[in-house]
């Protein structure tokens, strides 16, 4: 035919009998809109219509235009040629070419750049299957998804009209202004504008950089969870968990099993089985078995402090005590069942607190110390740290010192307070201010031969090897001295003297909690540093 002509009619094809089962299939029904021209013939011996020019056809509701059509009606199936557009409700399909299938209701369409549009979600691709019926699409081979605010790329992807999801598989990656992710595997939830992660993910924004191994984001709330091997870095500090909530907006995370805070600047990690963090403050808590690991600058030793709960408090620009604008200074509460351990030191106490503004440790109720052989107690004790090692300590109220000479004698000195002055980190000196009140064993080529009781005010007693080599009365004294064998138990016993040892945390291992796990934080860096060349 080579006039133009109009006509609109509809095809309809009855059920033919397909089997003894009962089972039919249905002929195509397309009800034909428009067209220039029109033919019937044979392709690969089926009988096809062709209609050429300006198509327009309808199937149960979808509209298809296009420059050429080949209808098959036995086959159900019709092929649209040429600059094809499919309109289905709101969606809208662009392609060159696109197999339809009546049966299964899919359509496959083909081309350079193949597009479906949903409002204001366009998507791009080169290999796309429509199902008609469900409103659904699939792609392959690489798919671009632009919204208004954010981009997505993947191989492979799913998009359900009516729920408006999609679902991204094999290198996602999907970016806004503010963020950008990269994931194997995620599904988008538009009317929540929710994104759900699968498998390793990696997400960069403007503060953080976070992994994780399953997760959600909320765009419209900016809340987040990270599960599996989760972790976030901010560049200063790294959270790990297993469950991480982060709410951006607020700069809060709760996260739960396996905790670790990394604080790369002050050596610190803490372990523990829950924690919260508030990021513009950096503030934090940690709960359930908490572990702070404090690694020393130069030593090999690291000071391993658990306790039922830990606060840090972050002090930025501390204008009050004249501190450099961009000093950081933290404040940590140990509160309750306080144990740490460390090489040259271990105590125990029921809290403790300790500020980086002036390096001062504060021991409550009950405080122990022990520093190499020596047995350190009173009401209240402050130790002063210079260059991350013991500087001085200040023993507040019944001030008690102890050292073994043997399973039965103890040197012992007491006295309302005490200072003791530290050399490298071993005990050289004790200073008694007030009630001053010794017991000083002297030995005789090896053997316990004489014991010294004495009274003064005030007592300066020096040390040597953790053991005392010197005591200096400096107020008059009272002394006595007696045969070892022959002093009166209540004379050498002062009075408040208890040996601690049964106390006294033998190793690390007596105060790291059970199921700690170390492997947490060691792989951060690499992981942080290969993520982000990616």
């Amino acid at each position: 035919m080579t006039r133009k002509f109009h006509f609109v009619f509809s095809l309809v094809l009855a059920l033919v009998g397909f089997s003894n089962l009962g089972l039919a299939q249905q002929r195509l029904k397309v009800d034909i809109l428009n067209a220039e021209s029109g033919e019937s013939g044979r392709r690969n011996g089926i009988p096809i219509q062709r209609l050429i020019g300006n198509v327009r056809i309808s199937h149960r509701g979808t509209i298809i235009n296009c420059d050429s059509v080949h209808i098959m009606r036995d086959q159900n199936m019709f092929d649209a040629f040429s600059r094809v557009i499919i309109t289905d409700g709101s969606t809208k399909l662009y392609g060159d070419v696109v197999y339809f299938d009546g049966t299964t209701n899919i359509a496959k369409i083909r081309g350079k750049e193949v597009k479906l549009v949903n409002e204001d979600v366009v998507l791009t691709t080169q290999f796309l299957d429509y199902n008609t019926r469900t409103e659904s699409a699939k792609f392959f081979n690489g798919g671009h998804v632009v919204n208004k605010d954010a981009t997505l790329t993947s191989e492979r992807g799913y998009y359900n009209a009516p729920k408006k999801v999609y679902s991204f598989a094999n290198d996602v990656v999907f970016e806004g202004d503010e963020f950008r992710v990269l994931t194997d595997s995620l599904e988008y939830v538009a009317p929540k504008n929710v994104a759900y992660f699968f498998g390793p993910t990696r997400i960069y924004n403007q503060e953080n950089f976070i992994y994780c191994e399953r997760g959600w984001y909320n765009r419209e709330k900016d809340q987040s969870n990270f599960t599996y091997n989760a972790f976030i870095d901010n560049g200063k500090q790294r959270l790990y968990g297993q469950d991480i909530f982060y709410d951006r907006q607020i700069g809060y995370a709760k996260i739960l099993e396996r905790v670790a805070i990394v604080d790369s600047l002050k050596n610190t990690t803490i372990f523990g089985g829950e924690a919260s963090y508030w990021e513009k403050t950096g503030d934090a808590e940690v709960v359930k078995n908490p572990l702070l690991v404090l690694a020393e600058t130069g030593k090999p030793d690291s000071l391993f402090l658990r306790a039922d709960k830990f606060i840090i408090k972050t002090l930025d620009n501390d204008r009050e005590n004249r501190q450099p604008a961009d000093s950081v200074y933290r404040k940590l509460k140990a509160l309750g069942n306080v144990r740490f351990f460390r090489a040259d030191l271990q105590g125990v106490c029921d809290s403790l607190v300790f500020d980086t503004r002036d390096s001062l440790l504060h021991m409550y109720v009950e405080p122990i110390l022990w520093n190499m052989g020596n047995q350190l107690t009173a009401d209240l004790i402050k130790a002063k740290m210079l260059n991350q090692q013991m500087d001085r300590m200040f023993f507040e109220g019944n001030a008690f010192a102890v050292s073994q000479e043997d399973t039965v004698h103890f040197n012992q000195i007491k006295g309302k307070n005490m200072t003791g002055i530290f050399s490298k980190g071993k005990l050289s000196r004790l200073d008694v201010l007030g009630n001053g009140q010794s017991v000083y064993y002297v030995r005789d080529e090896g053997e316990l031969s004489i014991v010294n009781r004495s009274e003064s005010s005030s007592i300066r007693i020096s040390l040597k090897d953790s053991k005392v080599s010197r005591i200096v009365y400096l107020e008059k004294p009272v002394s006595n001295m007696f045969p070892v064998d022959k002093a009166p138990e209540e004379e050498i016993t002062l009075k408040g003297f208890k040996w601690l040892n049964d106390k006294r945390p033998k190793s690390k291992m007596d105060v790291i909690p059970t199921g700690t796990d170390f492997s947490i934080a060691k792989r951060s860096k690499f992981t942080v540093e290969t993520s982000k060349k990616k």
